[in-house]
């Protein structure tokens, strides 16, 4: 079958728009090949790439260190910091103080708030302080805005 030049001009534009669509067209495959996505470094910088599907991308992808947005890839990062600070925090608390009572622990909830919890219902990766007094100095330093 012989097609005219105007035919496959026509065929060809169509599928370049088929393509640009896929690259942009929201959907439940994400990052899209030839799609913008911002990468979280562990040292904080975030860099804009061009989504090649590459194993090293993927693995950042697997890890939770691909964003769709400089912004998000922003507020991973402040949140990953707070968390670290929290968890040093209570490190030290429990290095320096004896429980107040070996049937409570406490922790800071998703709220913000110290909550006391029994050792065996706490989940294994939560910031475990020893005292009260500790947890909430932590909540206030890093959730309060205060130094």
């Amino acid at each position: 079958m012989t097609r005219t030049m105007e035919e496959v001009e026509r065929m060809l534009a169509e599928l370049q728009a088929d393509v640009e669509a896929l690259k942009t067209e929201p959907g439940d495959e994400w990052p899209k090949y030839g799609g913008n996505v911002y990468v979280l470094h562990p040292g904080g910088d975030i860099t804009p790439y061009v989504w090649n599907d590459s194993a090293i991308k993927r693995d950042c992808l697997k890890r939770g260190n691909v964003f769709r947005t400089r912004e998000e890839a922003e507020a991973e990062d402040k949140r990953r910091l707070i968390l670290a600070g929290i968890h040093a925090d209570a490190k030290a608390d429990r290095d320096e103080r004896s429980p107040e009572n070996i049937h409570t622990i406490y922790v800071i909830n998703f709220l913000g708030e110290v909550v006391s919890a029994e050792p065996r219902k706490t989940s294994f990766n939560a910031p475990i302080f020893n005292t009260r007094e500790a947890a909430e100095a932590s909540a206030k330093k890093w959730l309060g805005g205060e130094e």
